[in-house]
């Protein structure tokens, strides 16, 4: 397959998941300038991320030794080899950022809702608390 044929497959994808996201989450929101943001963005990105190359799996050449230290014995020859440390995967971070973007979301939301319920108050009715929200 030609390369750009594959980056259109690539594109289009990328497009789909960020439509498909937007129709589930974000289509009856009100705030209709952050939905724009988001679209702008999400073509942006489909236009970018096709041409990331991101290793999916690693190499199985074998291994490689950095910073070989030959020590001789006599006739026995001990050979310490240190690895490089192991790469965190790319997929690995982008999920790490998320989770803690969607985290600090959260806790935002939550800080939020706290504010009104102590500026509104509630009402205790029998066993039940009620919240009152404008």
């Amino acid at each position: 397959m030609t390369p750009f044929i594959l980056y259109q497959i690539k594109a289009g994808l990328c497009i789909m998941l960020f439509t498909g996201f937007y129709f589930l989450f974000l289509r009856k929101e009100t705030f209709y300038a952050g939905n724009r943001v988001y679209l702008v963005i999400s073509v942006i990105l489909s236009a970018i991320l096709p041409l990331i190359r991101l290793p999916i799996l690693p190499a199985q050449n074998g291994t490689l030794l950095y910073g070989m230290d030959t020590i001789t014995n006599g006739d026995t020859t001990l050979v310490k080899a240190e690895l490089p440390a192991q790469q965190i995967p790319v997929l690995k971070i982008i999920y790490l950022v998320m989770v803690a973007l969607l985290l600090c979301h959260l806790f935002y939301q939550f800080f939020r809702l706290m504010m009104i319920v102590r500026k509104n108050g509630s009402i205790r009715l029998g066993n039940s608390l009620l919240f009152h929200f404008p």
